[in-house]
């Protein structure tokens, strides 16, 4: 399933409906996956309210609410349109892994400086590789492969 009936199952849920009614002109701000192999199956959507920071999970097509957060400053919002899928992306970032054995990522489509994929591999031998990926053209911006040990 792709990004936009990601958010189109979210924003048609009976949780999300009921949450909307109480919170004026959220934005979509965050997207999030984490999985072992793709397809994911659970996705966490964030959207702003101008005060806190609310996550619902879809897990096929079942969307509940994870959690509230007060935000401490204001997150970016992003776009859907023109954005790569995941699964568009993900190949070229997974080259970088050097022939290593990925155990879990984590892949989040957030705003930063621009609107990218920031894309953590963790490895079974104990190393992880982020990647930032622009969005919309799908090049890679950035990646940082190290120890996990190294960086606590």
């Amino acid at each position: 399933m792709g990004l936009l009936g990601i958010k189109k199952l979210v924003e048609e849920s009976e949780c999300f409906i009921s949450w909307r009614s109480g919170h004026k002109d959220p934005s979509l701000m965050l997207i999030l996956a984490m999985f072992e192999e793709l397809p994911a199956t659970e996705w966490l959507v964030s959207y702003f309210d101008g005060l806190a920071v609310t996550t619902f999970s879809l897990d096929g097509e079942k969307c509940t609410i994870r959690g509230e957060e007060s935000a401490v400053q204001e997150p970016k919002s992003i776009t859907l349109l023109g954005v790569k899928e995941l699964e568009e992306i993900i190949g070229p970032a997974r080259e970088l892994l050097k022939g290593e054995r990925c155990a879990k990522t984590i892949a989040i489509l957030q705003k930063l400086e621009t609107q990218v994929w920031n894309i953590s591999f963790m490895t079974l031998s104990y190393k992880i590789l982020n990647v930032r990926i622009d969005s919309e053209t799908g090049n890679i911006l950035s990646h940082d492969f190290g120890d996990i040990f190294a960086r606590l």
